[in-house]
């Protein structure tokens, strides 16, 4: 998937003959990490022309790409996802936007060339950081103004001594991105940012079975690690909340490990860490109850409302991350609010508190968890089935369909009918001038993605081994997953008019359906 030849990627964009061009360069470690970003920003840019900037891949961030690319080294411990896989998705993307370029001749991005270089000596005597900033000093110098993207601390000190403006990625997202650029962008563009408020969440990780964080590359990988490509791949260790930051300013690509999961905000009714090692949900008092009144190491009573919130998840349940016993701890919270027990009670005086769980002569209460089930195989039928009829309209309003409408419509085939025909619709809408930025064509690439999502969840349990499919770089996709995309699926299907009342209420029910796994 490389692209080899740098020289042969030499192009100018176009841009009016009185305002310079300007430059974005990206680092490595921001094209890795940032990739479905970048990818939004650049589909955002061609809608404008020209573009007010202009994306530039400095050589050296090609030629690190190159030897990552065939990584085995684990994204973190545990982590199905490698390094290799995420340098191969943004290898993908950049050779499609350069055959799409050449098509077309519209783009916002370039690559340095060979070439292109203030100082042809810099390879012989100049580290990577200092190719980065060589390529942007000699944009700089032929008249074009020059941004570096990038989130080491050393580089970007020695960019602005040269006069090189530096953008951080820290928490980067779509609206904050374009509010950081030197530029004055159109209305339309902002309206579309609007639209897409989706991105404005700085990560999308999400969290397996056994708590490791895992990531789509569908969405934005904002991951951070603390490792150098200079140094031996078997050094690598995770980082902690604490020290991120500090780890940040020493090391220059952050991107292998996910970063710990953050802590909750303080609650009223957490307790110290100092004081239980378990973390009760408190439950309305009973009159006949004997709960012994909160002392000076015990956590106040809470609100009402935070009394009678009913949680839904575990993951939902307020706990103290920072205490060592979070992990136990989780298995000793109650999972019905009305239904806590202290966990200094004795187990006769735990009797008089309404719970599921029996009485143990154990120092704390463990209940019995409810256990997500998985979608059963007739409710995996049924998602498919509710997407049947609007597969078939789409097909028979399909300009240059897929497949014969006619055909009949196997329950296996459903999805990927589908997919095809909704990807048809957008090329179609494409060759029609529509542009990428236009609400139907954001729409039509939101469905597609979401068709993949379900199709991938439908894998994950019908037949395929989840172990092996997570060692092969395929996540676990979550329930409620699915549900957000039944949901972007239906208002795609209203806006385009499919369906009839029975066919979406079918849709409604399977969503129903699907919220009762969680």
């Amino acid at each position: 998937m490389m692209v080899r030849h740098e020289e042969e990627m030499i192009w100018e964009p176009e841009h009016n003959s009185n305002i310079p061009v300007h430059y974005l360069a990206v680092d490595t470690n921001v094209f890795i990490s940032h990739l479905n970003l970048i990818r939004t920003i650049h589909t955002l840019l061609l809608g404008l022309r020209p573009s007010p900037i202009i994306f530039l891949l400095p050589s050296v961030v090609i030629h690190e790409l190159d030897t990552l690319k065939a990584s085995r080294a684990p994204s973190a411990p545990d982590s199905p996802i490698t390094l290799g896989r995420l340098v191969q998705a943004a290898n993908t993307w950049l050779l499609e936007v350069h055959r799409n370029r050449r098509m077309t001749g519209l783009g916002a991005l370039r690559c340095q060339s060979l070439k292109e270089q203030w100082d042809t000596k810099i390879k012989d005597h100049g580290q990577n950081d200092d190719q980065i900033l060589d390529c942007c000093l000699h944009f700089a110098n032929h008249g074009a103004k020059v941004t570096l993207w990038t989130n080491d601390k050393n580089l970007s000190v020695k960019a602005e001594s040269n006069d090189i403006p530096t953008l951080g990625a820290q928490n980067m997202t779509l609206t904050k991105f374009f509010k950081s650029i030197d530029e004055i962008f159109p209305e339309t563009l902002w309206k579309d940012v609007s639209r897409l408020s989706i991105y404005d969440e700085p990560s999308y990780e999400h969290q397996n079975g056994n708590g490791v964080r895992v990531f789509d590359h569908d969405m934005d990988m904002d991951m951070d690690m603390d490792h150098d490509l200079h140094e031996p791949i078997t050094e690598l260790q995770s980082i902690g909340t604490t020290c991120q930051d500090k780890e940040e300013e020493e090391k220059r690509y952050p991107y292998l490990l996910p970063q710990p999961t953050f802590p909750l905000p303080p609650s009223s009714y957490h307790p110290t860490p100092s004081s239980l090692p378990v973390a009760p949900v408190w439950s309305r008092r009973n009159s006949n109850s004997h709960i012994p009144s909160p002392t000076p190491t015990q956590s106040p009573s809470p609100s009402p409302f935070q009394q009678n919130r009913q949680p839904t998840s575990p993951n939902s349940i307020p706990m103290d991350r920072h205490s060592s016993s979070s992990k136990s701890s989780s298995k000793s919270i109650s999972m019905n609010s009305r239904s806590s027990v202290s966990p200094t009670k004795s187990s006769t005086s735990r009797s008089s508190i309404p719970s599921r769980q029996p009485s143990d002569s154990t120092s704390t209460s463990i209940p019995a968890n409810r256990t997500p089930t998985g979608p059963s195989g007739i409710l995996l039928t049924s998602l498919r089935l509710s997407l049947r009829p609007f597969a078939i309209s789409l097909l028979r309003q399909c300009p240059n369909p897929p497949r014969p409408p006619d055909r009949p419509l196997d329950t296996e085939q459903i999805l990927s009918a589908l997919a095809d025909t909704l990807s048809t619709l957008d090329t179609t809408l494409q060759q029609q001038g529509e542009p990428s930025s236009s609400e139907i064509r954001i729409s039509l690439i939101r469905s597609i993605g979401a068709v993949k999502t379900i199709n991938n969840y439908i894998d994950n349990h019908t037949g395929v081994d989840l172990r092996r499919s997570l060692e092969k770089g395929n996540r676990r996709i979550r329930s409620g997953e699915i549900i957000q995309c039944l949901e972007n699926l239906k208002s795609m299907f209203k806006e385009l008019g499919l369906g009839v009342d029975g066919d979406l209420e079918r849709l409604d029910d399977v969503i129903e359906d699907i919220k009762k796994l969680n």
